[in-house]
């Protein structure tokens, strides 16, 4: 692990070498900083053909939690093999070689060709992840309808045409979009804000083991805990800064990449009477706001709201921020459905999606083999907060 950063300077100045880049230097250094990581870890395997770089698969060590005891397990990450070599068993190689590890490894998030491999190779499917997507930018239909057609005609290869889309979406944006989304995202957040009406959001820079809260002693789950959390913020793998174009599959860098974090604190009644400073039950939210060519998206990631109205607060504060970045999507953990359920207007755009989950273990009786059900799946498992 504490070798990637070199790697990735290596990759630079040999560029016939790796005319399939394994990994960017930002997501180097950010994976070299995991608190979960040994240095002697493995972070990334990259298989080679006649002494050219062709493929690679990315490990992410993370924490299991089972019953209290913490225990290492590898997450899949970037998989990737050249379409050239895709005959020459390099993606096989490359996944015999991350569970000849000796660590219980799963994967969260993969297209149905990878899930193939990952089962031909041991793997066990699993329970999926139930989540949500709400789509705002249909509740503004000029941009949306553009938005489609212009990724419709990209797909088709019909670049022109596609560009002229895009600068008709953005164009709908500035002036109808501004005008209209401020009034939209009053109406669909009514309800969140009159659930959260005591509760106060203050932007923060990192989470506190305080706020983070201690993880419950039963159970089998993935730690988030805020170190693990603060590492998210300080280390991001992709970057919103210029650079240089580089031959890497994933997505690298973004014209917008950026997680905020927000205290959550409600005030109490006897407060509120007294109009003095204390409060009553806190928590915090972490999102992700990210945009590309199809849109702006904001994630609400790791999150403790023990009760009904901080958990609207993390609503209302994913909407807050959604006008300020003039959001296309929400996205989510199945725990907000109440939430936005109680609005009709949401109701007409949300959409279930599930995430599929595998796992390789040796031990039957592991958290990976007999407990694997136990396992409680949250929105944040695997990669998903880092991209």
């Amino acid at each position: 692990m504490a070798d990637l950063p070199g790697l990735a300077e290596r990759v630079a100045v040999e560029p016939d070498r790796y005319t399939v880049v394994p990994i960017t230097p930002q997501r180097a250094r950010a994976h070299a900083a995991n608190p979960v990581a040994d240095g002697d870890d493995v972070g990334l395997l990259v298989a080679f053909l006649d002494d050219r770089c062709v493929g690679y698969l990315g490990l992410l060590p993370v924490a299991l939690s089972v019953d209290g005891e913490r225990r290492k397990v590898l997450s899949l990450s970037t998989f990737y093999v050249d379409p050239a070599a895709r005959r020459s068993g390099a993606g096989g190689l490359l996944l015999m070689r991350a569970v000849g590890l000796e660590l219980d490894v799963f994967v969260a998030g993969f297209s149905e060709e990878s899930g193939k491999v990952y089962a031909a190779l041991g793997f066990t499917a699993s329970e999926p992840l139930t989540f949500l997507t709400l789509r705002l930018d249909a509740l503004l239909p000029v941009s949306f309808l553009l938005a489609k057609v212009s990724r419709t005609l990209r797909l088709r290869g019909l670049t022109a045409p596609a560009r002229l889309a895009a600068a008709g979406r953005r164009l709908a944006v500035a002036t109808l979009d501004r005008a209209l989304r401020p009034f939209t995202l009053a109406l669909v957040g009514r309800a969140a804000r009159r659930q959260s009406s005591r509760v106060v959001a203050e932007p923060i820079s990192h989470v506190s083991p305080e706020l983070a809260g201690r993880a419950t002693e039963t159970g089998v789950r993935l730690v988030r805990d805020a170190e693990v959390i603060n590492w998210m913020i300080d280390a991001p793998w992709i970057t919103d800064e210029p650079g240089p174009e580089l031959a890497y599959e994933f997505s690298y860098r973004r014209p917008l990449f950026r997680h905020l974090a927000f205290e959550l604190r409600e005030r109490s009644e006897r407060s509120e009477q007294a109009e003095q400073a204390e409060n009553g039950e806190c928590g915090y939210v972490v999102l992700l706001v990210s945009r590309n060519e199809d849109g702006t998206v904001i994630k609400i990631l790791d999150q403790r709201a023990a009760t009904p109205g901080l958990r609207a607060a993390a609503v209302r504060t994913a909407l807050e921020e959604a006008g300020r970045f003039s959001a296309d999507v929400i996205e989510c953990g199945i725990e907000h459905e109440a939430q936005f359920a109680r609005s009709a207007p949401f109701r007409a755009v949300i959409l279930r999606k599930q995430r599929p989950y595998m796992f390789y273990t040796r031990d039957p009786n592991g958290p990976f083999g007999a407990r694997s059900r136990e396992l409680e799946r949250s929105f944040c498992d695997g990669e998903m907060p880092f991209t």
